[in-house]
């Protein structure tokens, strides 16, 4: 197993039309973040089928739609409800600014923009999303309860929940899931952030302490998915998909 972490950067979904707006968001962010470009309403949905990003910048003026509908409907789903939202837009009105911080925006850019700025206003609202994660005690991804301060983990069945008993380093593999739901994360993430890159753990300790993990969180072990050839990805099964 290579022990040699690699930078681990943050993933931004960018949702513009223009090309030359696409050039000048590349060049002020590849350096650090890891950018995937959708370039209508369409392309955005099968987008965030097949992955999850830590930030969204925006566009309103989209050619098959708008980015307002994109806003509601990544605020309406369990998995991006709390994901930062940057519009990035030529709509300058204030009725415009209203709209887009009514329906969930986080910060408002209007173009033309200082690529330094935009790249600012990224790196602040990525930093005080990770704050305000770290600061929440407990975290609820569908039916499973994490209190962080007490390491508890809970099951809801029906009206009751149900305390599973983790070990230690079952709970900080849960934890760190939990924390990157729909992320895939390598057995060298997992060994880095659960074990702190001990040499001595083995991709096979990984698996057993994941497996021991999936069967403890019994109707929700299936939560856990392997990714065949990379290592594992934690999703909310009971969320809803996205529809275009």
């Amino acid at each position: 197993m290579n022990l040699n972490m690699k930078s681990d950067k943050k993933k931004l979904l960018v949702v513009e039309d223009a090309a030359d707006y696409q050039l000048v968001i590349k060049s002020a962010l590849k350096d650090d973040y890891e950018l995937t470009f959708a370039s209508s309403t369409e392309e955005t949905y099968q987008v965030l089928r097949d992955d999850s990003f830590d930030l969204v910048l925006l566009d309103i003026v989209l050619p098959d739609g708008d980015g307002y509908q994109i806003c509601s409907k990544l605020r309406g789903q369990d998995s991006t409800k709390n994901t930062p939202i940057i519009f990035v837009t030529s709509k300058e009105t204030v009725p415009d600014k209203v709209m887009g911080f009514s329906l969930g925006g986080d910060d408002y850019v209007t173009k033309p923009f200082n690529p330094l700025e935009l790249k600012a206003r990224v790196a602040a609202k990525i930093r005080s999303h990770i704050s305000s994660q770290q600061l929440s005690d407990v975290i609820q991804r569908g039916d499973i309860e994490l209190q962080v301060s007490s390491q508890r983990v809970y099951l809801q069945k029906g009206q009751e929940k149900a305390l599973i008993d983790l070990t230690s380093t079952e709970f900080k593999i849960l934890l760190y899931m939990l924390n990157h739901v729909d992320h895939v994360l390598s057995r060298d993430q997992i060994l880095e952030n659960v074990w702190g890159g001990n040499l001595n753990v083995t991709e096979r300790t990984i698996d057993t302490h994941v497996s021991k993990l999936r069967k403890k969180l019994d109707f929700c072990g299936h939560c856990i998915e392997s990714v065949h050839g990379s290592g594992y990805r934690f999703v909310v099964k009971n969320s809803n998909s996205y529809v275009a």
